[in-house]
């Protein structure tokens, strides 16, 4: 039997995590388990293995810049941007 520690769900549109693992381990396959999605959502076609490396440097910046959200979500409300 196969054992993931996460897995995307495609006809569910779902993410599910191991509930053993630890919050780091939870956060690296959370961000694997989102390319996943896209990669799925979009029709992309890249070997697993760039997957694997963008997972890493993506939680790599999210955990050594945590300040770029707060800047985020203040930019983009204060922004000219006007909804239609």
């Amino acid at each position: 039997m196969e054992f993931n520690l996460g897995e995307y769900h495609h006809f569910t549109q779902e993410i599910w995590l191991d509930e053993e693992l630890t919050e780091q381990q939870t956060e690296e396959i959370f961000i694997h388990e989102i390319l996943e999605a896209i990669k799925d959502i979009y029709s992309l076609d890249y070997p697993h293995e760039i997957l694997n490396t963008n997972g890493v440097a993506l939680h790599a910046f999210i955990k050594d810049n945590p300040e770029v959200f707060s800047w985020f979500d203040k930019t983009t409300k204060n922004s000219n941007i006007k909804e239609r």
